[in-house]
């Protein structure tokens, strides 16, 4: 699959899950990792991501809490109501080694969008939120996973896939490899996660690799290793109002040095691309109703 946008989870997130009604929601594996251990990032270490602001089970008392910090500044009652422009709430932070040396970066998003958690599933929104678009899931097939000893999880409400990653970033670094995805669903919550797999940073077909691109869109230079990309996305059916969708989304982007030889381009383009692909997210889920 193909990212144009400057960030990308893998368009396969949260694709083709069927909603479960009234089961549990299943364990997701690469969600604990997420939360317990961390994601590995080059010269940094184990980065942890935190759990949901707003989860499944909490009482009235603590999702209306839950629903103020999430909406940040913005009051509950905007940040709950349906339209295009409503506030979001995104935070793009720098992640530093000790040496105070940029390392990659970290997206935190908030925000309501109004429609049924189905359509998210089942026409795949979330491409255009994550993915930008002209995302287009490309998993590997059953001769591909044989040949990698891969034997994909699956049972009621859990999805396991891997798919081939192409992914540019501000049309200066493409970035490619293979992710692994796990997708959990009940009938009102649905968790997605994926990482950059790093038992592929050598696979024969399909390296973990990035290269700068050229101005006429080709690639330069020899591939190097990439590691240090994942994160999950949540959606999450609210009581109120009725329609309401809530959506937050952790990840974190490993950023070499190479890429933009020392300044943070990605700082100020990132929040612009993301507040584009959510209010696009949001036309595409009213549309479909």
């Amino acid at each position: 699959m193909k990212h144009i946008l400057s960030l990308a989870l893998p368009a396969a997130l949260l694709a083709g899950a069927g909603l479960l009604a009234d089961e549990p929601l299943p364990a997701n594996p690469l969600l604990d990792q997420f939360l317990e251990k961390g994601i590995d990032v080059p010269g940094y270490g184990a980065f942890k991501l935190p759990k949901p602001t707003v989860r499944d089970g909490m009482t009235p008392a603590q999702l209306d809490s839950a629903l103020k910090k999430a909406a940040g500044s913005a009051p509950v009652r905007l940040f709950l109501e349906k339209g295009l422009f409503k506030p979001i709430t995104l935070k793009v932070d720098q992640v530093y080694d000790a040496d105070k040396v940029r390392q990659a970066q970290y997206v935190k998003l908030h925000f309501v969008a109004h429609g049924k958690l189905e359509t998210v599933l089942k026409k795949n929104l979330l491409t255009q939120l994550i993915g930008g678009a002209k995302g287009k899931s490309n998993a590997l097939d059953a001769d591909q996973l044989k040949k990698r000893d891969l034997t994909l999880l699956k049972s009621k409400g859990l999805a396991e896939q891997y798919d081939i990653l192409n992914m540019e970033l501000l049309e200066k670094v493409s970035v490619s490899g293979i992710t692994r995805s796990l997708k959990t669903t009940s009938d009102t919550v649905a968790y997605s996660t994926t990482i950059l797999d790093d038992r592929f940073v050598k696979d024969a077909q399909y390296p973990n690799v990035w290269q700068h691109i050229t101005a006429e869109g080709s690639l330069i230079g020899k591939p190097s290793p990439y590691s240090g990309m994942g994160g999950y996305v949540v959606a999450l059916e609210l009581p109120n109002p009725k329609g309401a969708l809530y959506m937050e989304m952790h990840y974190i982007l490993h950023e070499p040095k190479a890429w933009f030889g020392g300044p943070d381009v990605l700082r100020s383009k990132l929040p612009i691309l993301i507040r584009d692909n959510v209010q696009e997210f949001r036309r595409k889920l009213a549309k479909e109703g």
